[in-house]
Formats: structure tokens, sequence, C-alpha cells
């Protein structure tokens, strides 16, 4: 995840951007075309169905969200084999989900969130980013960031579904990756602290919502994942809900695309709190 968002040492945003496994974005984007994201989840091996009432809606069944694992040479599978590993995991089914999200609990959250807001300084931020600490400051932890986890990932680092079927790559990889880790609120604390030094209009409160909000889209890996795959297909979900049963093959989430010719008002960004495994495991209570 980290290494996709600091991809090819640039600082370039469009380049920078986390990417899709692109079995993902080959038919193009979904926005709020509920039919595209049908033929996405079942191009990649899901059971759908869609919901005609009250509104339309888009039916994925628990059981097909298994991730399949073979030594399949055919590059068309193992593609989306990736993608669906990317699906699963982002939300929040993956069979080793509780191991991805202690791995990035422990060794990338905080990395990811420093990362994602040096990247919204850089964009929103011009007259702080004349100014040479601020610049310095940025250019170092950006550089730290991509020197440590090219170190951690493994030779398919690259890629932003690597913690999605190689979940304990990052965490027994590297202790120097625990270190920054274990350093990213001072850090953060220490580029606002220049940030209002360099640009006398930007409070102190607007840069900490800014960066609790960035902490809370991608508070679990499962929602990092859903953000980056919402802002690439330019999309945005109005509600998600899940069904149980007694008979497992009914077992189903419902999920609920925002339509600006239906919805008033624009949902604020989705994510899910608490998480789907644990509402599964534990119940709604």
């Amino acid at each position: 995840l980290i290494s996709s968002a600091l991809r090819n040492g640039t600082h370039s945003i469009d380049e920078a951007r986390p990417l899709l496994p692109p079995t993902l974005l080959s038919s193009g984007k979904i926005r709020n075309n509920l039919s595209k994201l049908k033929s996405l989840f079942d191009d990649h091996g899901f059971r759908t169905s869609v919901v005609t009432s009250p509104r339309e809606a888009l039916s994925i069944y628990k059981d097909s969200c298994g991730c399949t694992t073979n030594n399949d040479d055919d590059e068309t599978t193992t593609d989306n084999n990736f993608g669906k590993a990317f699906l699963v995991a982002m939300l929040g089914l993956h069979p080793d989900q509780n191991a991805i999200e202690r791995c990035y609990a422990a060794s990338a959250r905080g990395i990811y969130c420093l990362i994602l807001f040096c990247r919204k300084i850089r964009t929103s931020c011009s007259r702080a980013m004349e100014d040479a600490r601020v610049m310095e400051m940025i250019s170092k932890y950006e550089d730290e960031c991509r020197s440590l986890v090219s170190v951690a990932t493994d030779s398919h680092g690259n890629d932003i579904y690597v913690a999605a079927t190689s979940p304990k790559v990052v965490a027994s990889s590297s202790p120097s990756l625990h270190g920054l880790h274990s350093t990213v609120s001072q850090r953060v604390s220490s580029l606002m602290t220049a940030i209002e030094r360099a640009d006398h209009n930007i409070r102190r409160d607007q840069l900490q919502r800014e960066y609790d909000r960035i902490k809370s889209l991608n508070s679990t890996y499962a929602n990092a994942l859903l953000q980056i795959f919402l802002d690439s297909h330019e999309s945005s979900i109005k509600d998600i809900y899940f069904k149980g049963s007694h008979a497992p093959k009914y077992e189903r989430l419902t999920i609920y695309l925002y339509d600006p010719h239906l919805d008033e008002i624009k949902p604020q960004r989705f994510t899910f709190l608490p998480c789907l495994r644990r509402v599964i495991d534990d119940g709604p209570e």
C-alpha cells in the first residue's frame, strides 16, 4: 500500500497516487453506474444480484467472497485473482483479514496517513510549500518512507495488493519500518508547526482536522482500499447493508451507490466502522 503510494520515486501527485490492480479498471470508471459495478464483481468471480426496490442496489453474496489460490500461469487468471483479493480485502472479508489488519495497524497505517497528509500539503498549501523548511521536511519524510518500504516489501512490492496476498511481508521484514511508524505523531506535529510559521493564514486546528480526516478514512486496511477504489472510479457509496441468514448462501451485503438524480445531498465518504468482519463475527450488538 505504502510502496504504491510512493511509486517511481517522484513527487508527481498523479504518478504517486496508489493504483488499483489493472483488472479493476479495465472496463472504465464506474461513477454511479450500477451495471458497471455489477459487471466488475461478476468478472472477478462474485455471485451478485440487483435489488430493484426501494431503489436499485447491488447485492454481493458472502459465500462467493473467497480468494482463489492456484499455480495457474495464465496471466489473465492471475490478474483476476489479484483483483479479487483486492476487492475481498476491501470488503473486509479476506480469509487473512484479521492478520492483514493487525499488520496494517502495527506497521503501515501511520506511515500511510503521513504520506497522504504530505500529499495534501503539496496540493493545498502552495504558500507554505514555498518555504524551504516545509519543503525539506516533506521531501525528507517521503524519501525515508520510500527507502524503508522498498526494503520491507518483496520483489512484487510495487503493487497495491501485496498486503492482501502476503500480509506478513511488511510485519516481519523491517524493524526500521516499525521504528518510523512509532515516530509519525512527532513528525506530523513538527510539520504542522513549520507550516504555521510559513503561512500565518493557516491555523493549527485546520491542519489537525485534515490529518484526523485522513486517519479516519484510512483507519483500517479495508477502508484504505475502499478510498482508493472510490477515488479511482469517481464513485460515492450511500449505504452498505449486511443481511445475515441461517442459510449461508443467502448471506449478502448490498451496496447503494450515490445517485445525484435521486439523492438531494451527496453523502460523506463511506467507511466501514466497525469493520464488516467484526460485525459478522461478533454480531450487530
